[in-house]
């Protein structure tokens, strides 16, 4: 499976955006972001699923939102982190994670298939070189 399809966030065709983050052992997870006001009280609790991801769909966050996951985590403290699947964040010292979609449209299927290839099958050069001389 290519969790990259699942984890982070994601446009949904209806409108909104799901949410998806591994976190195996925390004890409750919470989205916020520029669509809650940042406050916990409104952030948008997460659905732990069997395989140790939470889950959640926000309908009214927008692209060029941010947002954060806030993480009750096994030690009891609550913890505020990045999503490390976003596919864009805020420039340091800030340290969000973006809403962003993009509609490109990838070419690049004759270069994936040739990424396939057995090249160890093919001629090589290995060149030796001492630092020294």
């Amino acid at each position: 499976m290519r969790r990259w399809k699942e984890l982070g966030a994601h446009l949904r065709p209806e409108g909104g955006w799901r949410f998806a983050v591994w976190a195996p052992n925390a004890r409750e997870v919470q989205l916020i972001g520029d669509f809650s006001g940042w406050w916990p009280d409104d952030g948008v609790p997460m659905q732990r699923g069997d395989d140790g991801v939470w889950r959640a769909t926000a309908p009214l966050a927008m692209a060029g939102q941010r947002y954060r996951f806030r993480v009750h985590g096994a030690d009891g403290n609550w913890v505020y982190r990045a999503d490390p699947m976003a596919f864009a964040a805020e420039c340091p010292p800030a340290n969000a994670s973006v809403l962003f979609h993009s509609d490109y449209s990838w070419n690049d299927d004759e270069w994936m298939a040739s990424r396939r290839a057995d090249h160890h099958a093919r001629p090589m050069s290995v060149y030796e070189v001492h630092l020294g001389s």
